[in-house]
This record gives C-alpha cells, sequence and structure tokens, in this order.
C-alpha cells in the first residue's frame, strides 16, 4: 500500500494547532506532518468529503460551531470557506453526499442540526433542528453521534443522558422525520455505533456499564430486537472505565471497542448472524483511546489515546498485535483517513 493520509482533531483552543494533516507510510511505519492549522476551538471531531477534497470540524464549545474547509493539496493548505453555529455545544458531525446535506449531533443541548452543503463546499441554510427537551429520572438528553444506517435514508442518533436510540428519515428537503425512539438499558449511555456490512446488525457501545449491545432490525428500522449485551472490560478488573468509540472491521470479520481507564481495545469475532463472540484485549501502552479508525485495507488501527498526547498505530496480524509507532500530538480524540480522488 502506498502512503496514506489523515486527518486528526485534538482538544486546544482557537489559537493552538489543533487540526492536523498528517500522511503515514505503512511500510517504513513512519508518520510526517504535512501541516497543523488553528482557528477551531476544540476540533474534536471531523468529517470528509474525499471527492471533493472538503472537511468538515466541529468546533465543541459550549456555543459551538461547524467549519468547512477546502483541502488545497497543490499548496498543502486548508482554506476555511465558512462556519455556521450548530445551536448547542456540538460532538458529531457526517456528510451526506448523495443528498448534499451536512448533520450535526449537539451533546450540549440534545439536538441534532440539518445544513444544505453549497456546491463549493461551503454550509449553506439550515434545513432542520430538533431539540430533545423532556427529562427522564432527572436526565437530560445528551446527543452523542448521528450515524446513517448503511443504504437507506434512515439515521439513528445516540441520547447518551437518556439511555435512547432516536431514529429519523432524512427527507430529501433535509427535514427530520422521526420513526421511532427505542429504550436501552437504564442508564447505560449509548455513546457511538457501527453497522455489519451486510446483515442488518448494528452494535452500540455503550460510556456506562462496560457494555455492548447488538441488535437486530427490519429494512424500515420499525421493528429492532435486542440480541445480545456482552463486557467490555475483564471480569477481574474493577476500576473506572468508559466506553468510547466502536467500528466493524469486514475484512477480517471483527469488531472493536475502545475502552477508557482499562486502556484497551477489545476484538469481537462476528459470527455468520452478526452476534458477537469475544476474542481478546490488546492492552494498549498509551491511555485514554477516546477515538481510533481502521486503516484503509483494514491492516491496522490508528488509535488516538488523549490523556498521554499521542496516536498509536498497531498491526492487525492474526492473533498477533505488533504496536509499530507512536506519534506524539496534544490530546488527540479524532482520527479519520483521507483518500483523495
Amino acid at each position: 500500500m502506498s502512503e496514506l493520509e489523515l486527518f486528526v482533531g485534538c482538544y486546544g483552543e482557537a489559537n493552538s494547532t489543533a487540526i492536523h494533516w498528517l500522511k503515514y507510510n505503512p511500510i517504513t511505519n513512519e508518520i510526517d506532518e504535512i501541516i497543523a492549522a488553528s482557528g477551531v476551538d476544540n476540533p474534536s471531531y471531523l468529517d470528509l468529503d474525499a471527492d471533493n477534497h472538503r472537511l468538515y470540524v466541529i468546533s465543541e464549545v459550549e456555543n459551538g460551531e461547524v467549519v468547512s474547509f477546502q483541502i488545497n493539496r497543490e499548496q498543502q493548505q486548508l482554506v476555511e470557506l465558512n462556519r455556521k453555529p450548530t445551536k448547542g455545544a456540538p460532538c458529531y458531525v457526517e456528510v451526506n453526499l448523495e443528498k448534499k446535506i451536512l448533520l450535526v449531533a449537539n451533546y450540549g443541548n440534545g439536538s441534532i442540526i440539518a445544513y444544505k452543503l453549497d456546491e463549493d463546499g461551503a454550509i449553506g441554510e439550515q434545513l432542520d433542528y430538533i431539540a430533545f427537551s423532556e427529562t427522564k429520572d432527572n436526565q437530560v438528553s445528551r446527543i452523542h453521534t448521528i450515524r446513517r444506517v448503511r443504504d437507506t435514508s434512515l439515521y439513528i442518533a445516540t441520547d447518551i443522558g437518556q439511555s435512547k436510540l432516536r431514529i429519523f428519515e432524512l427527507k430529501d428537503n433535509g427535514t427530520f422525520q422521526f420513526v421511532q425512539t427505542l429504550n436501552l438499558p437504564r442508564h447505560c449511555g449509548p455513546r457511538e455505533l457501527t453497522f455489519h456490512q451486510k446483515l442488518n446488525v448494528f452494535y452500540v457501545v455503550n460510556e456506562y456499564h462496560n457494555s455492548v449491545l447488538v441488535y437486530r432490525y427490519n429494512d424500515e428500522m420499525t421493528d429492532i430486537q435486542l440480541v445480545q449485551v456482552l463486557p467490555t472490560v475483564p471480569v477481574s478488573y474493577t476500576g473506572d472505565n468508559h466506553g468510547a468509540a466502536i467500528e466493524m472491521n469486514e475484512a477480517f470479520n471483527e469488531v472493536y471497542v475502545s475502552n477508557r481507564g482499562h486502556h484497551s481495545i477489545l476484538t469481537y469475532t462476528v459470527e455468520p448472524r452478526g452476534g458477537l463472540v469475544r476474542k481478546d484485549w490488546i492492552k494498549l501502552e498509551g491511555e485514554w483511546p477516546r477515538h481510533f479508525t481502521p486503516t484503509p485495507d483494514y491492516n491496522s488501527l490508528v488509535v488516538a489515546n488523549e490523556h498521554t498526547n499521542e496516536l498509536t498505530i498497531i498491526q492487525l496480524k492474526e492473533r498477533v498485535k505488533v504496536y509499530h509507532q507512536h506519534y506524539n500530538l496534544d490530546q488527540p480524540v479524532c482520527v479519520q483517513f483521507y483518500e483523495p480522488r
């Protein structure tokens, strides 16, 4: 595989260089910086339109924003196009290229918002906004993630605060049509989710309870069934732990979960019907793996260890895990590969 490019978002003030454009050589295992950019407070999550060389970054502050950049490859620059308020403290952004819509999840006030994407990649008019204001068990809504259901126009928003999944259809005009709300185990705190690549199955990692939930669903997502609840840390572990990120590796037929506190990546094997069987823990040398992503060939993971200020690259080689490289960055919290076309 030739040299890879990736973007990393970090916690940091607007005057700090908290957005990093890096290149990684999977042969030599070297990481080098292309550029580091400032101008965004706490750019803690980002998404890419690689086809059109655009980068979208949220600013995780109380009066949050979402910022669009043009990726200028010739001059190796990030050129800001514009920014828009998110009407809350955001923590997730996702691009829908087919509908030319940008979606943001606001943790601070439990809301979701959709914007039109203009032809030049700038963020256009607000298309819809929903805030979940009801209170349950003295808990308010905290929306962490809004992800598209594979091969559909449906989206799932994870509500950590009320332990719910909120399911919507995104209409062509950018408005949300409610489908259903799914109640999860009490106070489990669903944080992120990922989907099986072929089956109607999805996997939820909980911030609390040290658990992963496995669900099966029908095509319309009107019938969703919980089929498994699995632990994310060993029974013998007694320290604090918070689930963080979850991803499926289709090439290896595995699901990975990161543990903040146990400081590990847990590997599950995916069974033929989509259920999970625990395989092994990859115990990290770094601490607080807030986010990770597989390399495009799925042979390695790049892990953002927030508390030890580093990226760690782990090769996935049968049952042997080889630590490739540590690369120092201040408080990295999101990693996304950039595959320009």
